[in-house]
C-alpha cells in the first residue's frame, strides 16, 4: 500500500486490530492509526495491546460504522481499510452510508483499501452467497464516486481492491 511515515490510517471494522498494528510500523510515531469497531471491549483491548507494545500512534475508536457519523474531520486520512467485513449483511446493507463517510474523511489523494473473500466455495469463512465478487464490490463503490486506483491484488482466498 506504500504507507509512509506520518500517514494517517483508519481501519474500519478492525476486530482484533492486526492490520492496524502492522500499519503502525509504517506510519511511525509521527503518523497515526485509528482501529475502529463498534464493540467497547475491543477498544479497551486495543488500547491495552498498544500500551503493552509501546505504540503511541495507535488510537482506538468505538462507533457503529452503519449508524454513527465517523469521529474524524473531513479530508483527514491517507488510507482507510475495510478488511473482510463487507460481506456482513448489515454492513452491505448500509454500504452507501459507509462509503459516503469514507469519502468525507479520506484526503483527495487518499486510498480506500477493501479486502474481501473471493466468491469461491471453500470450507472456511463466510458462505459463498454472502461473499462479493470484485465486480460486485466495484459496483457498490462506483455509486459513491470511487474509482478503482489499480487492478485487484490476488491474496489467495481474498482479493484487495484499491479505490481513490
Amino acid at each position: 500500500l506504500n504507507i509512509k511515515k506520518g500517514d494517517i490510517v483508519i481501519d474500519l471494522g478492525c476486530g482484533a486490530g492486526d492490520y492496524s498494528f502492522h500499519a503502525a510500523e509504517y506510519t511511525g510515531e509521527i503518523g497515526s492509526v485509528y482501529p475502529c469497531d463498534k464493540w467497547p471491549e475491543l477498544k479497551e483491548k486495543l488500547r491495552a495491546r498498544a500500551s503493552e507494545s509501546d505504540l503511541k500512534n495507535i488510537i482506538p475508536e468505538q462507533f457503529d460504522l452503519t449508524k454513527d457519523d465517523y469521529p474524524f474531520q473531513d479530508n483527514f486520512a491517507d488510507f482507510c481499510f475495510l478488511i473482510t467485513v463487507l460481506h456482513i449483511p448489515v454492513i452491505k446493507k448500509y454500504s452507501g452510508r459507509i462509503f459516503s463517510q469514507v469519502r468525507r474523511i479520506l484526503k483527495p489523494s487518499g486510498i480506500f483499501a477493501v479486502i474481501n473473500c473471493k466468491k469461491i466455495d471453500v470450507p472456511f469463512g463466510p458462505p459463498i452467497e454472502m461473499r462479493l465478487s470484485s465486480e460486485e464490490t466495484e459496483a457498490l463503490l462506483l455509486k459513491e464516486n470511487f474509482k478503482k486506483a489499480r487492478p485487484d491484488i490476488d491474496l489467495g482466498h481474498n482479493y484487495m481492491s484499491l479505490y481513490s
